[in-house]
């Protein structure tokens, strides 16, 4: 019975796949550190780890906060269309041979409307 080169193969194939876990990881946190915001030195990966919890913690405020926002928006909006004090922007493009005349009119009822021209 020859034991040695049994363990000796078992062992390199342990070796192997060790490796290939470690490139799998090192090449994971290469991805996660590079969608994180600029730092400006090298991090750890205790540190990639922080700074991936700290920046989702942040992302996740952001989301709550852009979801008030547009709830805001869309009951200003809806508020607006009832009254019927919303009036559509208006766009009068006049060609002029050699340039453009592009007028761009908004506004509200009851309230001052703005115009803005550009000529190309």
């Amino acid at each position: 019975m020859d034991t040695g080169s049994s363990g000796s193969s078992s062992k390199i194939y342990r070796s192997s796949v060790e490796r290939e876990r470690r490139m799998c990881l090192k090449d994971l946190f290469s991805k996660l550190s590079s969608v994180l915001p600029p730092q400006p030195t090298k991090m750890s990966t205790n540190g990639v780890l922080e700074q991936a919890t700290v920046y989702v913690n942040q992302l996740q405020n952001q989301v709550e906060e852009l979801k008030k926002t547009k709830l805001q928006v869309e009951e200003e909006c809806r508020e607006m269309t009832s009254r019927r004090s919303i009036i559509f922007p208006v766009i009068n493009i006049t060609d002029l041979n050699s340039t453009l005349e592009v007028n761009l009119i908004t506004g509200w009822k009851g309230g001052k409307g703005s115009s803005n021209y550009a000529t190309l």
